[in-house]
């Protein structure tokens, strides 16, 4: 019955399977949740609102948003959301 957590410090080849899947039910359940709360489209369609007249502007405020946020916020990798959400 502890089959993940024996996989994830037996370091067997079985372990690392185990690792992969228990990080993509994390990840999985991470973008359900940003997801299903609407955070990150409701910030687009803000940014969208506030630079209404001014499309240009939009990809630059968010390359300047995320450049900003990554090395001070953690970002690298939470930007994978955004991704999901604009072609929407």
């Amino acid at each position: 019955m502890n089959f993940p957590f024996e996989g994830l410090t037996s370091g067997s080849k079985f372990g690392t399977a185990v690792g992969i899947i228990m990080f993509m039910l994390v990840i999985g359940g991470a973008f359900g949740i940003v997801m299903r709360t609407g955070t990150v489209d409701n910030g687009i369609l803000a940014l969208i609102r506030h630079t209404r007249g001014n499309e240009v502007l939009f990809i630059p405020v968010l390359f300047v948003l995320f450049s900003l946020g990554a090395p001070y916020l953690a970002w690298a990798k939470k930007r994978s959301p955004l991704r999901l959400s604009l072609p929407r």
